[in-house]
C-alpha cells in the first residue's frame, strides 16, 4: 500500500470561521396536460398523497375512499375525484406563479430540461464566471440539478402522471432563482441545496428497476417528487418576493428546513420500501440494524452539524488548486490520500469539496464516494468503534438487497449485549469489510474527515490503521470488486 501527502494551502476565513459550502419509461400511462390543470380546483397542496397505478386503474363506477397519515395530518380522497396531491401541488404552483410572481403560462407550458439548459449556457457566456466562482458553482449545480429531475421524471412518469408537469415547474422556479442574479451568495446556498437533493435522486435512479416494483414504493416515489416541488417552489417564492438584491444572506436551514427534512423522510421511506420489496418480512430487521447504526443523542447529532456547518463555509475559488492533484491520485497508484495541516487551515472545506467533486466528474469520470465526518472532540464520535458504524451505515444505504452485508450486519447487531466494545469492533470491521466487498461500483472512493492526530487524540492513529486495511481487504478479496481508495483529511 501507498500513500501521498498533500498539505492545503489556508483557506480565506470570516468572523473566524472558514468560510464556503461543504461538499457529490413510459409503459403506456399518459398525464394530464398543463392546459387543463387551470380547469381543475384545487383544495390543499401540503397533503401527502400521491396515485399508483392501483389507484388509477381503479373502478371509478363506485366509490373509494383513500387516506394516508403523515406530518400528523390524515387526507382522504375519492378515486372518483381522480386527483392526487402531486396534481394539486401542481396547479397550486402554476397558480401561485403566474399569479404571484407574474409568469407567462406559455412560458411555463414550453419549459423543457433542454430549454433550461440552454439558457443556462447563455449565462455561462454572457457573465463568463471564473472557474471556483460563485456563480460558477451555481450554473454547474443548477445543471446538474436539472439533469437528474429530467432523469427522475422519465423514470417515473408511467406511473406518475403529472410528474412531466411538476418537471416543468421545477425548472421553472430554479431560471427564477437564477435571474435573480444580484444576490449570489443567497442563491448560492440554494442551489447547493438543491445539488444534494440530486444526488438522491440519481441515488435513487441507480436501482431503476425497484422505482415501480410496488404501489407501495411508487406511493413513496411520487411523495419524494411531491415534497420537491413544494420545495424549489417555497425557495422560489420566497427570494423572489421577500429577499432584496442588498441581502447577502439567508439562514437557509432555518427558513426551509422542514420542507428539506420531509424530503430526506421520503428519501428513507422509499430506502426502507426498497429493501421490504427485496426481503420480504425481513425488513424489520433493516430498521432495528439501521436505528442501532445511526443511534446518537440529540445534543450530540446537534453539536455535530453545527460544527460540521461551521467549518465547512467556502469562499470563492477556494480549493480549486486540489484538481490536478485528486485527479493524478484518482488515475494513480497510490491507495491512500493523506491531507495534512494545522487546525483551521481549511481540510474539512477541502474534505468537502473533494466529496463534491468526486460525485460529478473528474477526469470525464464520476466516482461512487461514502464520506463520514468525525468530531474529535465529542469523545462518543472519535473512535474506530463509532467509525466503523458510519461506514456500515452508509454501506447499508446503498447496498439494497445485500443480503451478505445484512447478515453480518445482524450477527454484530445480536452480539451487541454481551460481548466487549473491542470484540464488538472487531466483528463490525468485518461487516464493513463484506459490504466493500459487495458494493457493485467500478470504483470507490472513501473520505474521512476529522482524523486530528493531535495532543488528546490518541483513536485518529488507530483509526487509520483500521481504515486502510478495509481498503487492503476490499482490493484482495476474489471476483469482480471496485477499486477503493482512501483520502483522509487530518492534522499534522
Amino acid at each position: 500500500m501507498s500513500a501521498s501527502i498533500l498539505t492545503p494551502t489556508p483557506v480565506p476565513t470570516s468572523n473566524g470561521h472558514t468560510n464556503g459550502h461543504t461538499n457529490g419509461h413510459t409503459n403506456g400511462h399518459s398525464s394530464m396536460h398543463i392546459d387543463d390543470l387551470s380547469n381543475v380546483q384545487s383544495t390543499s397542496s401540503e397533503t401527502h398523497l400521491v396515485q399508483t397505478k392501483g389507484y388509477e386503474e381503479s373502478s371509478t363506477s363506485h366509490t373509494e375512499s383513500r387516506s394516508m397519515a403523515t406530518s400528523g395530518h390524515t387526507h382522504t380522497f375519492t378515486s372518483d375525484q381522480h386527483v392526487t396531491v402531486l396534481r394539486q401541488t401542481v396547479i397550486a404552483t402554476r397558480s401561485l406563479f403566474i399569479s404571484e410572481l407574474s409568469l407567462d403560462a406559455d412560458y411555463i407550458d414550453s419549459m423543457k430540461v433542454g430549454t433550461f439548459l440552454d439558457y443556462l449556457e447563455r449565462e455561462r457566456l454572457k457573465h463568463m464566471p471564473h472557474r471556483g466562482s460563485r456563480w460558477d458553482k451555481v450554473l454547474k449545480w443548477a445543471e446538474f440539478f436539472a439533469c437528474q429531475i429530467s432523469r427522475y421524471e422519465e423514470a417515473v412518469h408511467s406511473f406518475i402522471p403529472d410528474s412531466k408537469n411538476a418537471a416543468k415547474m421545477i425548472w421553472a422556479a430554479s431560471r427564477g432563482l437564477i435571474e435573480l442574479g444580484g444576490n449570489s451568495e443567497a442563491i448560492e446556498v440554494a442551489f447547493e441545496t438543491f445539488y444534494k437533493v440530486g444526488l438522491s435522486l440519481f441515488f435513487f435512479l441507480q436501482h431503476n428497476a425497484l422505482l415501480s416494483a410496488n404501489p407501495h414504493i411508487r406511493t413513496e416515489v411520487g411523495q419524494a417528487l411531491n415534497e420537491l416541488l413544494v420545495l424549489v417552489r417555497d425557495v422560489s417564492f420566497y427570494y423572489r418576493t421577500r429577499l432584496s438584491s442588498s441581502e447577502v444572506s439567508i439562514d437557509f436551514s432555518s427558513v426551509f428546513g422542514k420542507n428539506i427534512s420531509a424530503f430526506y423522510y421520503r428519501k428513507d421511506r422509499i430506502i426502507d420500501a426498497m429493501w421490504e420489496c427485496r426481503l420480504g418480512d425481513d425488513c424489520a430487521n433493516v430498521r432495528a440494524i439501521r436505528q442501532w447504526l445511526d443511534i446518537r443523542d440529540n445534543i450530540t447529532r446537534t453539536i455535530v452539524r453545527q460544527r460540521v456547518t461551521a467549518s465547512s463555509r467556502r469562499d470563492e475559488y477556494t480549493c480549486e488548486w486540489m484538481e490536478i492533484p485528486l485527479l493524478e491520485f484518482a488515475r494513480g497508484t497510490e491507495d491512500v490520500l493523506a491531507i495534512t495541516g494545522p487546525s483551521g487551515s481549511g481540510k474539512t472545506v477541502l474534505a468537502g469539496w473533494i466529496v463534491e467533486r468526486l460525485q460529478t466528474t473528474l477526469g470525464k469520470k464520476r466516482h461512487d464516494t461514502i464520506s463520514i465526518t468525525v468530531d474529535p472532540d465529542v469523545p462518543s464520535e472519535f473512535s474506530a468503534f463509532a467509525v466503523a458504524k458510519k461506514l456500515a451505515s452508509q454501506l447499508l444505504k446503498v447496498n439494497i438487497g445485500g443480503v451478505e452485508l445484512l447478515n453480518a450486519l445482524e450477527h454484530v447487531h445480536n452480539l451487541y449485549a454481551g460481548q466487549s466494545i473491542l470484540a464488538l469492533e472487531t466483528e463490525l470491521w468485518k461487516a464493513v469489510d463484506v459490504g466493500l466487498k459487495n458494493f457493485k461500483v467500478e470504483s470507490l472512493m472513501i473520505v474521512i474527515d476529522g482524523l486530528d492526530d493531535k495532543p488528546g487524540h490518541q483513536n485518529a492513529s488507530e483509526i487509520g490503521k483500521k481504515t486502510r486495511r478495509i481498503r487492503i481487504e476490499a482490493q484482495t478479496c476474489s471476483g469482480n470488486h471496485p477499486v477503493t481508495k482512501l483520502c483522509i483529511p487530518k492534522c499534522d
